[in-house]
């Protein structure tokens, strides 16, 4: 009798990963080839589905056997295969990493991946993210944490405020004067009320003799005057347990928290090494620090949040750890939820696209400064779609920035949303991140110091550039429009003459350059080139 058909048997016609790979890849463990599709023939399945995809139906169904096609597009990295029947799970899924042709080898997709990721985060470090609202209006605590790369990146640009808050609390902490009942010894008693004197006359046990000293002609019994050994008083005492340092005893713990979880996370390993991971361990080591201080010991646990504390909203070092944590429970952005499950999933052409964004502006830094990156909120929605990067000249850096018909910022056919819009000196610049190239055959060149050695030439892909003619068409306003993509081959095609190799983002942005002594406008569509791997000039916040 044979075997049942499953997804165990599929895998048997795949590549398996090899050992050296499966600590970086899992959970995966077989290769799939982009592109090229396959013939899935599974018994009892009656949809599959690709990660979180929508089902597809069998392309073929005979009796209780159905055959599906699996092809991958556009989509490296981490794939679920799953069999559906009546809905559900059928078995266990099958993990797949998904290669492409790009990279010759799987060796060089996984540093490449690696690469990617690790400058991805070093470049988002180095650059001042504004996270916060301007209101910061009906702000209440959040039920779900804040991603952990949205805690990575929120924590390492706050370094500093949470050093400085923190000093100025400790130096000056909110203390409470209050009252606390307890007996004194007679002669110490400064006070007698109603209530002193009735709890005195109703404990007779704690009476003493006195034959000098007469209290209360009540306390007389058989000729002797009595007198009371010791008094309630209330004490005056100050407290640090108040619902302000409850506040931020609750806050410090749950930083903490999230910060001992990111070194579980999946790309932790690619970041670890960088400034920025040491930076985060010396905060876990003062948050440690502050909570074990004595102002916090007797500090009892958090019920409410005291939004209304005059304390909190006015004072010094106070004030700022709650404008921490407005910021730190109000960040729903999707830029973020977008990174942190394209990482899981080394989803390549999804980081690329991210990637890009923060390599730009490296790039348009090395003319002008940057001095805002900020993603638009509102108080119903938190954090929208998109992200913006102003600079000191005026000039912007739009992400994922949505053109309406009908609009100032429109197209005139129909909605269109480009990976990136730049706008400044009278000028636009639609450019769209591609991972996707053609790849040529390697040629043996001789270097400049004589060595020979192996390339590829790596065009883009005409598809793209058909795109960019869309973008540049539709847009109004737009001179030109430029692929994004890791290629060795950049090309611009004015409108007006032939097209130029040699050229740079900023002639593009300018709107012309030189050819000997000619002038070449600008205005057209082409391709640049951009590979991860390039550090940024500029230093992040430090700790030290």
């Amino acid at each position: 009798m044979s075997e049942p058909l499953t997804l165990a048997s599929f895998a048997q016609q795949l590549e398996p990963i090899p050992d050296e790979f499966r600590s970086n890849l899992v959970p995966a463990s077989h290769f799939l080839q982009e592109w090229r599709e396959y013939l899935v023939t599974l018994e009892g399945a009656e949809q599959l589905r690709l990660n979180a995809g929508i089902p597809q139906a069998p392309l073929l169904r005979h009796g209780n056997t159905a055959t599906f096609r699996v092809r991958i597009e556009n989509n490296l990295g981490l794939t679920c295969i799953q069999p559906l029947a009546g809905g559900q799970p059928l078995g266990d899924p099958l993990w797949v990493e998904v290669l492409t042709f790009k990279f010759p080898t799987p060796q060089s997709h996984l540093d490449f991946c690696q690469t990617l990721i690790a400058d991805l985060f070093h470049r988002a470090a180095h650059l001042p993210f504004d996270f916060a609202n301007q209101t910061q209006r009906g702000v209440s605590e959040a039920l779900r944490p804040p991603s952990p790369i949205f805690t990575y990146h929120f924590l390492v640009h706050s370094l500093a405020a949470f050093r400085a808050a923190l000093e100025t609390v400790l130096a000056h902490p909110c203390r409470l004067l209050h009252e606390r009942a307890a007996q004194v010894l007679l002669h110490e008693a400064s006070q007698v009320d109603g209530d002193v004197i009735s709890s005195i006359l109703q404990a007779p046990e704690t009476w003493i003799a006195s034959r000098d000293f007469v209290f209360s002609p009540a306390m007389q019994v058989n000729g002797v005057h009595y007198a009371p050994q010791k008094v309630w008083q209330g004490l005056p005492e100050e407290t640090f347990d108040t619902p302000e340092n409850r506040f931020v005893l609750h806050f410090l713990r749950q930083v903490l928290t999230a910060l001992d979880t990111l070194p579980l996370r999946s790309w932790w390993k690619h970041v670890q090494e960088l400034e920025e991971a040491r930076a985060l361990g010396e905060l876990a080591a003062l948050l440690r620090q502050t909570i074990s201080h004595p102002v916090f010991t007797e500090v009892g646990e958090l019920h409410s949040i005291p939004f209304h504390s005059q304390v909190l909203l006015r004072r010094e070092g106070y004030r700022d750890l709650m404008r921490l944590w407005q910021q730190f429970h109000t960040a729903r952005s999707p830029l973020f939820e977008r990174w942190e499950q394209a990482v899981d999933l080394r989803a390549i052409y999804q980081l690329y696209e991210l990637w890009a964004f923060f390599a730009l502006i490296g790039e348009i830094e090395e003319q002008t400064q940057l001095s805002r990156l900020s993603a638009p909120w509102s108080d119903e929605n938190g954090l929208e779609h998109g992200a913006r990067a102003d600079f000191e000249d005026g000039s912007l850096l739009l992400y994922n920035q949505t053109f309406h018909p009908r609009r100032p910022t429109r197209s005139y056919s129909m909605e269109l949303r480009p990976d990136f819009v730049w706008i400044g000196r009278g000028r636009q610049v639609v450019l769209d991140a591609k991972f996707s190239m053609q790849v040529g055959e390697e040629k043996l060149v001789v270097a400049i110091d004589g060595e020979e050695i192996l390339i590829r030439e790596e065009h883009p892909v005409r598809e793209t550039l058909y795109k960019m003619h869309t973008y540049r068409d539709a847009l109004i306003g737009t001179q030109a429009a430029l692929v994004v993509y890791p290629g060795s081959q950049p090309v611009f095609m004015p409108t007006q003459g032939k097209r130029i190799h040699n050229f740079t983002l900023h002639d593009v942005l300018a709107g012309h350059t030189y050819d000997l002594q000619d002038k070449i406008h600008l205005d057209g569509i082409g391709a640049i080139c951009l590979k991860p791997g390039k550090k940024p000039n500029s230093r992040p916040a430090s700790m030290k």
